[in-house]
Order: C-alpha cells, then structure tokens, then sequence
C-alpha cells in the first residue's frame, strides 16, 4: 500500500470516527441527562470534538512516533493526550454555551 493509499484510509477512518463521536456524544445526552436540543447539540459538538482530535493523533501522531517507546511510556503520553484533549472540548463547549446564554462574548473582559 503507497502513502497516498494509507493517508487516505486514516483520512477515511478519522471522518467514520468522528461522525461516530457525534452519535455516541448525543446518545450520551439523552440517556444520562433528557432529550433537551441544547444539550444534544452540546453533547454531538463535544463527542465530534474528541472523537476527530483523539483519532487525528492516533492515526498521524501516536502510530508514527510512538513505535519505539515502552509500552508503559505510550501510555502515560497517551493518557496525558486524551486527558488533555477531553478537558479542553468541555471547556470550549461549556464556554461558548455560556457566552451564548449570557449574551456575552466568548472572553469576558
């Protein structure tokens, strides 16, 4: 398989993985919390945040450079990643959601 052919797939793979996010994100909503739209739509935008960051470092970032290290090393950085990249799609959903309900901008001054 050429280069072109294996970046396509995880390009392919990386769009199935986030439409999946934003069904698994909605999904989530609606049975931990109620059918609310606004939350629906803030658990799809959060799971396709995730999901898409998440999946763009696994399939270019983590299988490229990571081959070499320990097993354990891998998944302290992995961890530290998901971690990373979880808090920060919260943070923009729940900061823009705000800004909207408040009728503020997104950085309050």
């Amino acid at each position: 398989m050429n280069n072109l052919s294996k970046r396509s797939q995880k390009i392919k793979s990386v769009i199935i993985i986030s439409l999946t996010g934003v069904i698994v994100g909605s999904l989530f909503v609606i049975f931990a919390f109620d059918t609310d739209p606004v939350r629906i739509a803030k658990g799809a935008i959060a799971g396709f945040l995730i999901s898409s960051i998440i999946s763009i470092f696994e399939h270019f970032v983590f299988q490229s450079k990571f081959k070499k290290l320990k097993f354990s090393t891998g998944l302290i950085i992995r961890t530290i990643v998901y971690v990373i990249v979880i808090s920060f799609a919260i943070i923009v959903v729940w900061v823009v959601h705000e800004s909207s309900v408040n009728s503020a901008g997104i950085l309050l001054c």
